[in-house]
């Protein structure tokens, strides 16, 4: 279930100057010596240029701002600014390749472009080079205050890089030195609750720290409130916590209803016998993600719980005709047809099961009470 419910932290990590960056957004002074060497007239029209440019993308028309920036380059081709505008528009336009290119063009005009080196950060995130992206905040952390003042959301970002590329150790050791910055730093402790719960497996520990981001959670916080929730929802159904795991994913839903939370909440429901509740969640999931086998699988458990068997078998039909290779589906069919007294067919949908996965004990443990079943 968790690797099905489990979402990523969306945090402030190279954040577009678009949408308002949480760091110092304006070129160096070697970006202001550049610019001084171009005669006032070109400067003038660059500017002209980059401010329609500019305009147009904070209104969200990245297509229609990517002109103006192109325009800006040809006046004035040491612009690390322009470059690094440019490099916005390619990326919500999805052109990644062209956006990492004018991002690396803006950090080489000007190496102390401190927003360049954090958008390129996020581009190389965005394609999975995790080592390059952490390689940006290394280099950002080797400048002196001069050039960039080192916050509390610096280093909690930096953790969540760490984070996605395994190495929980510096990671943690990152979070600490965010939090000893800023105590109210809510996404450092969004993301120890993350790591305590992937790394230690702890749940109540990870519960503790989603709280403590609850409690904070405003100014300062870039995870969204419902996602914060959902993970702590999700840890109380871990520790079958249910009464607070379904307050808290209800409570997301209150913010943003979407798939995930209506998967775990028809779960939490099928725990508390509420059947009816949890076949409208279900029922809503699939809905929303029609290619999805998990919710229509889960309204065969539905029905399997409620003893309708005929019911149960053609959800778990049709779950693996959206996926063949839904192993739980053949088994939950079994255990249909064992309480029908079908022993045949029941063993014919583990053999299917076990062809998936053949190294599952459960469905080998399964296997053998049918064997012996049908011996009798």
């Amino acid at each position: 279930m968790k690797s099905l419910l489990k979402l990523t932290a969306v945090l402030a990590i190279g954040v577009w100057l678009v949408a308002g960056n949480t760091y110092p957004a304006t070129a160096s002074a070697e970006e202001a010596d550049n610019q001084s060497s171009q005669p006032e007239a070109v400067m003038q029209v660059a500017d002209a240029y980059m401010a329609k440019g500019e305009s147009l993308l904070r209104a969200g028309k990245p297509e229609e701002a990517l002109p103006h920036f192109d325009k800006a380059i040809e006046q004035n081709p040491d612009s690390a600014i322009a470059y690094n505008y440019r490099a916005i528009c390619h990326a919500m336009t999805k052109n990644l390749r062209q956006a990492l290119e004018d991002a690396e063009t803006a950090v080489y005009i000007d190496y102390y472009y401190t927003s360049a080196h954090l958008n390129l950060a996020s581009l190389f995130r965005s394609v999975g080079a995790l080592e390059d992206a952490i390689d940006q905040f290394e280099q950002l952390n080797r400048m002196d205050d001069e050039h960039f003042v080192k916050s509390s959301g610096f280093f909690s970002d930096w953790a969540q890089l760490y984070m996605e590329a395994g190495n929980w150790d510096e990671a943690n050791r990152l979070l600490d030195k965010a939090l000893e910055i800023n105590d109210k730093n809510g996404d450092a402790y969004f993301l120890r609750g993350q790591l305590l719960e992937t790394r230690d497996y702890n749940y109540q520990g990870a519960i503790e720290q989603y709280t403590k981001a609850l409690e904070v959670a405003g100014e300062g916080t870039n995870t969204a409130k419902w996602l914060i929730l959902k993970d702590r929802g999700f840890a109380h159904y871990i520790l079958n916590e249910n009464a607070a795991a379904l307050a808290d994913i209800s409570a997301a839903m209150g913010i943003l209803a979407d798939y995930d939370g209506y998967v775990i909440r028809g779960a939490i429901n099928m725990r508390l016998n509420d059947y009816g509740a949890a076949l409208k969640d279900f029922e809503q999931a699939a809905r929303m993600k029609p290619d999805q086998a998990t919710p229509v699988h889960n309204m065969g458990l539905v029905y399997l719980n409620q003893q309708k068997y005929g019911k149960a078998m053609d959800m778990f039909k049709k779950a693996l005709k959206i996926d063949p290779e839904f192993a739980l589906s053949h088994m939950n069919m079994a255990m249909a047809y064992r309480e029908e007294g079908k022993l045949k067919k029941a063993m014919e949908c583990v053999e299917k099961a076990l062809e998936l996965e053949p190294s599952n004990e459960a469905f080998l443990k399964y296997r053998d009470e049918i064997e012996d079943e049908m011996k009798n």
